[in-house]
Formats: structure tokens, C-alpha cells, sequence
């Protein structure tokens, strides 16, 4: 079963001009910093730190919308505008667990597309 792209790189590939290696280390750049940035987001949320969860859905959401992961994109920026103040701490999980899962398809994914850049 092939699963629906949720990534692209056309906006990245635009940015760096086509430029190969430019491309490789941005995209190096993002599978290593993305369970990082999810760790990030997830201890804040635990630690009720709202500062820190709009900065770090913030730093994000930046690298989301240069892989144009909307899907990410638009969680990020709930988290980012709300800091989910008012949410219960079930729905926190669930949205923490969607974060975690849509940022690991996309990471299989640009690991997929980058063997187009070596």
C-alpha cells in the first residue's frame, strides 16, 4: 500500500536553486533536528512552560512549511497561537501524538526523496 505524500520539496529545492549539496544539508539538517523539536514541544506541554511551546511550535512550524508538511504546519500553528490553554490534558496528548506521527511520515518520506539528491 503507497502511502499519500504529506511533504514536498519544491519549495526547498526553489530556495537553494536547484543547488544538490545545499539541498542534502538542508535536508539532513531537518531529520536530525525533528524528534528534537518534538521532544521540545512535548516537555513543554508537560512542564505547562506556554512560553517555550509557542517558541518551540514556532522553530517548527519554519522547517514544516519549507518541506510543506500543511498538515504539520496547521498543528503547530494551533499550538503556536493558542499554547492549548484551553484544552484538557487528554486532548494535549492526542495532539502531541499527531505532531509525533505526521513528523515521522514525513521524515520516511524526505528520506525517500533525498536518494534523488546523492
Amino acid at each position: 500500500m503507497k502511502t499519500d505524500r504529506i511533504m514536498s520539496l519544491n519549495t526547498l529545492v526553489e530556495i537553494c536553486g536547484g543547488d544538490k549539496t545545499f539541498i542534502l544539508e538542508m535536508i539532513d539538517l531537518f531529520l536530525a533536528q525533528a524528534d528534537p523539536q518534538v521532544d521540545e514541544i512535548e516537555k513543554a506541554i508537560k512542564e505547562k512552560d506556554c512560553g517555550n511551546l509557542k517558541r518551540s511550535a514556532h522553530k517548527f512550524k519554519s522547517s514544516a512549511q519549507l518541506f510543506e508538511i500543511t498538515c504539520l504546519v496547521e498543528l503547530l500553528l494551533q499550538i503556536e497561537s493558542s499554547g492549548l490553554k484551553e484544552l484538557e490534558e487528554k486532548e494535549k496528548k492526542i495532539i502531541i501524538k499527531k505532531v509525533r506521527d505526521i513528523s515521522k511520515l514525513a521524515c520516511h518520506q524526505i528520506k525517500e526523496d533525498r536518494k534523488n539528491y546523492i
